[in-house]
């Protein structure tokens, strides 16, 4: 496991009040890939706010230059570019903050909990599937963090085989939030196609820690003592209830499918719901962040995924 993450709370002086707030990506977690160890990084940041419009009046205050034009028009039209399209989060990209470079985005406390507990877009909450650095904790968002990483477990037994290794577990935990998303099939060019593997290689014991209760608590799942082997229950009742554990917005409709079926609709919901909210937040990505942010980052983006494959 690599070194655990920098305090990086500090980062939260910035900005005006916030209910929750973590670090997340490469830049927290670093994926070791030696081509890519020199080259600088964005940290990630996403914040949750009580209230949308009077944060972003009040960060607009303090920040106006990590704004695109949308800015300009006030906080009342940046609220509702966050809540009324894509994944309900805004992003401001390329800031300096304490001396780092940091693409943040902001969304509403109450929307948070909504994608951490149904799948509302797979955004956040996928995310939050995969370790995290919290920089500033809430009671509510991590009973709901409960209800995500047990969806997680839920959706990728759906897809496992009775009998398979920790790293087959985390791999497909890990891979759900990439069904379907747009940087991972932009001409193969978005995103490392290593991404994945390299997460879960470097991250192994967060991943441990982060579902080791989720694990001993599910009722269709056994273990070794070590957590490094598991079988499922593969009875018509222990379907039952694995399909219980699945979250309507990705629930399969279809009563009575065999395994290799349930398995197949299951990663076909999750890829659609992801599908929309990817292409839908990127597009308002490009308001957002402004286009010649938006350039930037995707080149940012495409030079990272050449380097990978080289």
């Amino acid at each position: 496991m690599s070194a655990f993450p920098q305090d990086l709370s500090h980062l939260l002086s910035a900005f005006p009040p916030v209910t929750f707030a973590f670090a997340y990506g490469s830049a927290v977690f670093p994926q070791h890939h030696k081509k890519d160890l020199m080259v600088p990084r964005q940290t990630d940041v996403i914040l949750a706010v009580e209230d949308s419009e009077s944060w972003h009046r009040q960060n607009l205050e303090r920040n106006r230059n990590h704004y695109s034009f949308v800015g300009s028009m006030g906080s009342r039209v940046v609220s509702w570019v966050q809540e009324d399209f894509g994944a309900r989060i805004y992003f401001n990209p390329f800031t300096m903050i304490n001396n780092m470079e940091v693409k943040y985005g902001v969304t509403k406390h109450s929307h948070l909990l909504a994608d951490l507990t149904k799948w509302d877009s797979l955004y956040t909450s996928g995310r939050m599937q995969k370790p995290v650095l919290t920089l500033k904790s809430n009671t509510e968002v991590a009973e709901a963090s409960e209800a995500n990483l047990s969806h997680a477990l839920h959706c990728s037994l759906a897809v496992l085989p009775q009998k398979f290794t920790q790293d087959e577990l985390f791999t497909t935990i890990c891979s759900l939030s990439y069904l379907g998303d747009m940087r991972m099939s932009m001409f193969g060019l978005g995103e490392d196609p290593n991404k994945v593997k390299n997460i879960v290689n470097n991250n192994r014991d967060r991943f441990q820690a982060l579902y080791r209760h989720t694990i001993q608590s599910c009722g269709v799942l056994q273990a070794n003592c070590d957590l490094t082997s598991f079988e499922q229950d593969m009875s018509s009742s222990g379907r039952r209830l694995l399909v219980d554990g699945i979250p309507d917005a990705v629930k399969p409709r279809q009563q009575n499918l065999n395994t290799i079926e349930l398995g197949k609709q299951v990663q076909h919901n999750i890829s659609r719901l992801v599908n929309k909210s990817s292409w839908a937040q990127a597009c308002k990505g490009i308001v957002s962040a402004g286009v010649m942010k938006s350039v930037v980052y995707t080149a940012h983006k495409i030079s990272k995924a050449i380097r990978a494959r080289v």
